[in-house]
């Protein structure tokens, strides 16, 4: 174990709160009486070492005493150092022949944690980052991108209740835990394949699993009216309750990623949104995922969506992104795309019905339900796909 450096030891606040999650709005309350009892202070680096499972050098942080007497600490990636140690040149030419990176800094470059408990002074400052001993309460992980990775409960120490892991490729398993062993359901996305399993103390009762589509083009709109539910009583459109179970997180990387096409909101889908996978196809060297979502995070009306992404082949890159369609209501009308993926040719074409009108009966003005609105066109676009990008043809034409 490397000393820690001073530095590092006690934060610079103005560092360590650019970083401390919930440093604006803390989910644990800290005692300030307890606090000042502790053997650490608050924004006191209480270990550090090498994180196997990121290839990374890591710290903890101690951030307080909660009122219930348990430890709060926060753990955090470092950034890799830019200084060689051991350089070995060669004495003529000066040309350097080897050389090796001292893999601690003691700088912050991102979160690992959210800040969470731990029961007694021996959990907070083991030697192993990764050993849930003693960890108690909400617990959520980070990898170095900031995506989240694992979010669930400890109990003394042992993973309680509902469980969730995802992974850089796509992938997520959703468990139950009682008392850390599996017991109830469980579902887990590897690949194309949705595996449904249930558990009994630790034993698996019931295997099934649910093939995700790998498509062949064409790709019509027509093949996924099953994911569009008019919530009864209001015109709003919603992904069908059997699939929310099986939706996902987008990563930063997604989140990062503008997407294309005609937009009614915001052109990036934001963190909180959950996306259910349609299917997937391979076009070359790329693979081409379509997924679903609902959105109402940037205004008061509910979009069902239908984008398609595209990755490089083990999907753990995004390349590009294209809106195909928003169905939505708003007003009197009724907003739907439908398309078709064919031959490396997206075409896009937008609608809209009148879905209601307004009568003077009787001296008052009522709005009126049409029976069979009939759609009209007033956008059509046409994109290439090539190198998994979407490249525009046609531009929208109204």
């Amino acid at each position: 174990m490397q000393k820690t450096p001073v530095i590092s030891t006690l934060f610079a606040l103005t560092l360590l709160t650019s970083h401390l999650a919930g440093a604006k709005d803390p989910v644990y309350k800290t005692n300030e009486q307890l606090t000042a009892q502790a053997q650490w202070q608050p924004k006191e680096v209480i270990r550090d070492g090498f994180c196997s499972q990121s290839g990374t050098w890591c710290q903890r942080v101690f951030l307080g005493i909660t009122e219930n007497n348990k430890i709060l600490i926060q753990d955090f990636y470092t950034e890799p150092a830019t200084h060689l140690q051991n350089v070995i040149r060669d004495e003529k030419t000066g040309e350097l022949l080897s050389a090796s990176y001292d893999p601690y800094t003691g700088i912050i470059d991102s979160k690992m944690t959210d800040p969470f408990t731990v029961l007694t002074v021996e959990d907070a400052s083991n030697q192993l980052f990764y050993l849930e001993d003693g960890r108690d309460g909400p617990y959520r992980q980070y990898n170095q991108f900031g995506d989240v990775t694992n979010e669930g409960s400890f109990q003394n120490g042992l993973k309680q209740g509902e469980w969730k892991t995802y992974f850089l490729d796509g992938n997520f398993s959703y468990e139950h835990y009682n008392k850390g062993r599996l017991d109830g359901s469980a579902l887990s996305k590897i690949g194309n394949i949705i595996f449904e399993e249930s558990y009994t103390n630790g034993q698996l009762t019931v295997n099934s699993h649910i093939d995700i589509p790998d498509f062949n083009l064409p790709i019509t709109s027509d093949q996924f009216s099953k994911y569009s539910v008019q919530k009864s009583e209001i015109y709003e459109f919603y992904l069908p309750s059997e699939y929310q179970n099986m939706l996902n997180r987008f990563k930063q990387q997604e989140i990062a990623t503008p997407v294309k096409g005609t937009h009614f909101g915001s052109e990036f889908v934001t963190e909180n949104l959950r996306y259910l996978t349609l299917g997937t196809f391979k076009i070359d060297d790329y693979l081409y995922e379509l997924i679903a979502y609902n959105r109402d995070d940037d205004s008061d009306i509910v979009l069902l969506n239908i984008q398609l992404n595209s990755y490089d082949q083990s999907r753990y890159d995004i390349i590009d992104s294209l809106l195909l369609s928003s169905q939505f209501a708003f007003e009197d009308i009724e907003r739907y795309s439908q398309f078709t993926i064919d031959n490396k040719t997206i075409d896009i074409t937008h609608y809209i019905r009148t879905i209601f009108r307004t009568e003077i009966i009787n001296g008052q003005e009522v709005t009126i339900m049409n029976v069979d609105p009939q759609p009209e066109v007033y956008q059509k676009e046409q994109y290439q796909i090539k190198d998994g990008q979407f490249i525009v043809i046609e531009p929208v034409k109204n």
